[in-house]
C-alpha cells in the first residue's frame, strides 16, 4: 500500500508537469468545448458531449464531436458514420454517429478539430478532452462522482489527476443524484431522462408498452446501475442483469437465451455488439437516454458560438 501511495504521488507530479510544460495549440476558426472527467472509466462524458452538441444543433450552429476513438484501430483523423466499424472507430464514436451527430476520431485531437473545421463545423465538442493538454479549449466541463472526493490518483486509485485539477475547469458537473462536495466545489447535478426504447430500425417506442414484462438488462459499461435504476424508476425494473466490463464484447447468448420477454441494452453496447445479429430469442431494444443542460450553462455555451 505504501508503494502504491508513492507511485500515485509520482503520477500526480508527472501529470502536473505535463500540464505545466505543454503549450496548448489553438485551431483557428473554431470554438473548442471539452467534456472530460478526472477518473478512468465512465462518468457520463459521452452523454453530456451529445447534450452539448444537440444544444448547438438546435440553435443551428454547425458542430462536430471529436474524440480519440477508444479501443478503435483508426489513428485518424477519420469521419465516423452510422455504418462505421466499431473495431476501427470505437463504440463511443459510433454511438455518437448513430445519434445523428457529425463525428471525427483522431489520436491527435488537434488534427481532428482541424478536419471538423474544414468540414464546416464552427464548434468542436471534445469527448474526454480534459487531460489532452496539446489542444487549447474555450470551455472545459468536467464530470465527477461522489467517490472522486476521497479517491487517489493512479495506480492506487482511479483518478487521472488529483481533485485540485478541477481548478482548471470552467464548470464541474455530475450525474450522481445526491448532492456532494469535491474539495470546496459543489458540482451541478444533471438529471437523466428515459426517452423511450429503440428497435432495430431506430424507431422510438414508449416504455409503457413493456411495463410488467420480464426484462433482461445486458450491459458492458462502467456505471450500469444508472441504467438499471432509471429503468426501475420508469416501471421497467429488470428481473435479470447480465453485466460485463466496460467496452467488453457482448456474447450472442446474452441476446438469444430464453427466459425474458424483452432484452434491453445501451446504445453504446449495441454499437459494439449487434443485438439483432441473430433472429433467435426474445425481442431486443436499446435504452434511449438523455440529459438536459441547465439554462445558465446553455446560455454560456451558445455565447461562445460565432455570430452568423
Amino acid at each position: 500500500m505504501r508503494l502504491l501511495s508513492r507511485l500515485s504521488d509520482a503520477w500526480t507530479v508527472a501529470s502536473e508537469l505535463r500540464h505545466a510544460l505543454r503549450t496548448p495549440r489553438r485551431v483557428p476558426g473554431i470554438v473548442c468545448v471539452s467534456v472530460g472527467g478526472l477518473r478512468v472509466g465512465g462518468v457520463g462524458k459521452s452523454l453530456v458531449a451529445r447534450a452539448v452538441a444537440a444544444l448547438y444543433a438546435d440553435a443551428g450552429v454547425p458542430s462536430a464531436i471529436v474524440l480519440r476513438g477508444y479501443r478503435g484501430s483508426a489513428r485518424g483523423p477519420q469521419q465516423v458514420h452510422a455504418y462505421s466499424n466499431p473495431q476501427v472507430v470505437g463504440d463511443e464514436a459510433l454511438e455518437h454517429a448513430r445519434e445523428g451527430f457529425t463525428v471525427w476520431v483522431a489520436r491527435e485531437r488537434v488534427e481532428g478539430v482541424a478536419r471538423a473545421r474544414e468540414g464546416g463545423a464552427v464548434v468542436a465538442v471534445l469527448d474526454d478532452g480534459f487531460q489532452h493538454h496539446a489542444l487549447a479549449r474555450d470551455l472545459d466541463l468536467v464530470l465527477v462522482t461522489a467517490a472522486d472526493a476521497c479517491a487517489s490518483t493512479l495506480p492506487a486509485g482511479p483518478l487521472r489527476e488529483p481533485v485540485g485539477a478541477l481548478g482548471r475547469a470552467d464548470g464541474v458537473l455530475t450525474l450522481d443524484p445526491e448532492p456532494f462536495r469535491v474539495g470546496a466545489l459543489c458540482p451541478t447535478a444533471l438529471g437523466l431522462e428515459l426517452r423511450g426504447l429503440r428497435d432495430a430500425q431506430g424507431a422510438l417506442e414508449d416504455v409503457a408498452r413493456w411495463r410488467g414484462a420480464r426484462v433482461r438488462l445486458v450491459t458492458g459499461i462502467a456505471r450500469p446501475e444508472r441504467v438499471s435504476g432509471l429503468l426501475a424508476r420508469n416501471g421497467l425494473e429488470p428481473c435479470q442483469h447480465w453485466q460485463y466490463p466496460d467496452h467488453h464484447p457482448i456474447p450472442t447468448a446474452a441476446w438469444t437465451t430464453p427466459g425474458a420477454d424483452l432484452v434491453l441494452t445501451t446504445a453504446k453496447d449495441a454499437a459494439r455488439s449487434d443485438p439483432w445479429a441473430s433472429a433467435e430469442g426474445p425481442p431486443r431494444r436499446t435504452v434511449a437516454v438523455r440529459t438536459t443542460l441547465p439554462g445558465d450553462l446553455s446560455a454560456r455555451l451558445l455565447g461562445l458560438a460565432p455570430r452568423r
